[in-house]
This record gives C-alpha cells, structure tokens and sequence, in this order.
C-alpha cells in the first residue's frame, strides 16, 4: 500500500513540477500514473517552460519585423537611385553627382 502512496506523491509532483512548462501539469500527472513517477519528472523537466517560449516567439517576431523593415528600405533606396537616375537623363546633375550619390546610398565608399 506504501508503495502505491509513493507512486501517487510522485506523480503529483511532477504534476507540480511540469505546471507551468509546456507538458502541462495534467500530462504529466499521466505520464506518472503509467509509466512512474521518475520517468514524469523527467519528462517535466525536459520540457520548455512557458516563459521560455514566449520569449522565443517574441525574439522571433522582432527579428522577422527587422527583417522586413531592412527589406523594405533596401527598396525605398532602390527607388531613391531611380529618381536620381532621372534627374541625371533630364541633365539636371551630372554623371558624377549621379554616381557619387549612388554610392551614398549604396553605402559604397571611395577607398
């Protein structure tokens, strides 16, 4: 009968242990019940705790905006050499000026 006392302790603390990691506290409870309370524990600890994830989705999200945002002003330079571009076809600057600031924006420099 002790035995069976242990086993449901055990499994109520890895219920405990795996409460706010991504296994849940439920699945856990389960996984104790069946297999042991070692083998839930173990499975508690190796699974992600909550915040963990969150984090990681967030980092992922902001890291994906950046991304995005350094696409887009790539374009908005792309853009930017088009209408120097026609600035120098309508003889407004000079080739010069024109390669000068494509190299400005482009982040190219003269060494």
């Amino acid at each position: 009968m002790g035995l069976f006392i242990a086993w449901f302790i055990g499994s109520i603390i890895a219920a405990a242990i795996a409460d706010n990691r991504q296994l849940g506290a439920g699945w856990a409870f389960f996984i104790s019940i069946i297999f042991s309370p070692l083998i839930g524990i173990i499975a508690a600890l190796a699974s992600s705790k909550n915040i963990d994830v969150e984090l990681k989705n967030k980092l992922i999200s902001t890291q994906e905006h950046l991304i995005n945002k350094s696409y887009h002003n790539k374009l908005t330079t792309a853009e930017e050499i088009k209408q120097y571009k026609a600035l120098l076809d309508d003889r407004t600057i000079t080739s010069e000026e024109f390669e000068l600031k494509k190299k400005q924006l482009l982040g190219i420099s003269d060494s």
